[in-house]
């Protein structure tokens, strides 16, 4: 939508929801929800979603929130709640933001993914953004999953997803992620992670970002990068028949320019808004 991408190149790159979330980061957060908290915040979210775009919330939402362990910020146009090892921000009103859920699930650990979500939401790219709390390894050397979100079914993050996906109509879920040189030599990746659907929209994800990063090198389905291809990717698992879903793995330089050029990030949050429609 070319508001969002004037809003982009006139509001720059300052991140305001990512200089929050760095305020906010736990590492190290437990990460585990009882099933019945879980329920609950599903249907939070649900409604919270569903509501958005009219600017209504849910009954009694800041107790309910507070009850999940969530605090709860108002901001001009957005909402943010974060605790519980996720910071949930959504747009308020705007009709027109298509039914598009941004996530950056390691907004720490994979360089610049955080930075350059946060910019795309402050930018009315999305009509909502997830962002892991902290560290996806919780602060320590090692391949620690109990802090991953992205592996872990029994989080506020993956009941959220779930609950969140449901308040929209035929939303995506787009993941950003990011992997080094040594892991492949692509600008990008994109798979459709364990839900394999839409395989349309991954198609054209594939052809939107080799234009976009055509100095950068090819750019990659998930079949042809088994290691970045997010087959056991916990929200494409929950997500599966129920929303759209896209895993974006950004190389390094990708991540860098995205992250560095204001017309670039304006021209990928195009990108992704076209997608969603």
């Amino acid at each position: 939508m070319m508001l969002a991408w004037l809003t982009l190149l006139s509001g720059g790159l300052t991140g305001g929801i990512w200089e929050q979330a760095e305020l906010w980061r736990d590492d190290g957060a437990p990460l585990s929800v009882p099933a019945p908290e879980r329920l609950a915040a599903q249907r939070l979210f649900n409604e919270l979603l569903a509501g958005a775009a009219s600017d209504i919330l849910p009954v009694d939402f800041e107790r309910r929130a507070a009850e999940l362990g969530l605090e709860v910020q108002f901001q001009p146009g957005a909402v943010v709640l974060h605790g519980q090892g996720g910071i949930f921000a959504v747009r308020l009103g705007d009709p027109e933001i298509p039914a598009l859920i941004l996530q950056a699930p390691h907004a720490w650990y994979d360089f610049k993914t955080g930075r350059i979500s946060g910019g795309l939401f402050d930018a009315g790219v999305s009509r909502a953004l997830f962002l892991n709390g902290g560290q996806r390894y919780g602060g320590v050397d090692g391949e620690d999953k109990r802090f991953d979100v992205a592996h872990r079914h029994d989080t506020l993050f993956q009941a959220a997803t779930l609950g969140a996906s449901q308040g929209l109509i035929d939303p995506l879920v787009v993941q950003l992620h990011g992997y080094g040189p040594k892991t492949s030599p692509a600008a990008a990746v994109v798979s459709r992670g364990g839900a394999l659907e839409p395989l349309a929209v991954q198609e054209q994800a594939i052809v939107d970002l080799g234009r976009l990063f055509a100095s950068l090198g090819d750019v990659h389905a998930g079949e042809d990068e088994p290691l970045l291809a997010a087959r056991a990717n916990a929200q494409s698992h929950v997500l599966a028949g129920r929303a759209r879903f896209l895993h974006v793995e950004l190389g390094k330089q990708a991540r860098r320019d995205l992250a560095d050029d204001p017309e670039l990030q304006a021209a990928f949050g195009q990108l992704l808004q076209d997608w969603a429609q």
